[in-house]
């Protein structure tokens, strides 16, 4: 017959006690409960939208298109022109060897379009990234000063891909297209 408990159940029981405390803690003698332990949520697409800057962005993006393609034109023509200047150069009745000159040029000026088209991908992407970057600076300050006045501690972008479901009263989505509409109001746009 044992008289005592062992370690792990005093072990237990301790943990037991600092976590029922903690809960007590939590819920009723801490004022941080009532401010700055909320979560609020904005819908940054509809944000994006009610302000305009998916038609400005997108106007930006398509400038940026346009210029890359009269970029790809250009390089399109050169190639072209260095390729039929070749031709001129080796006659109606190139050898086997200028032939095979002629096809390795043909083969490098594809590897060069492709590269180049590569790059501008590439360039695309990366202004689509500083868009949404410059777009979430603009956002961040405002969400956060929202966050302050309701006394929450976090605010998360509401996604469909991490959100499951939400309570619609911690969206503050309208607030934060006010607050940013007065602030371009405010700056004379």
């Amino acid at each position: 017959m044992r008289h005592g408990r062992s370690a792990f159940e005093i072990l237990l029981v301790l943990i037991s006690v600092v976590a029922i405390a903690l809960f007590l803690y939590g819920t009723f003698g801490s004022k941080k409960q009532s401010t700055g332990s909320a979560i609020l949520v904005v819908d940054s697409h509809q944000v994006y939208k009610d302000l305009g800057r998916d038609l400005s962005d997108l106007q930006a993006r398509q400038q940026e298109a346009t210029r890359l393609e009269d970029q790809l034109k250009g390089v399109q023509q050169e190639i072209t022109e260095e390729i039929t200047a070749k031709k001129v150069e080796l006659g109606e009745s190139p050898t086997e060897e200028q032939l095979e000159v002629l096809v390795a040029m043909e083969r490098d000026a594809a590897v060069r379009m492709n590269a180049e088209i590569a790059k501008s991908k590439q360039s695309l992407a990366k202004l689509d990234r500083q868009l949404r970057q410059q777009f979430r600076n603009a956002i961040k300050p405002v969400a956060d000063a929202i966050a302050a006045e309701k006394g929450a501690s976090l605010v998360l972008i509401a996604s469909p891909e991490v959100i499951l479901s939400v309570d619609q009263s911690v969206f503050i989505t309208d607030a934060v297209v006010r607050a940013m509409q007065e602030q371009t109001s405010d700056l004379g746009f």
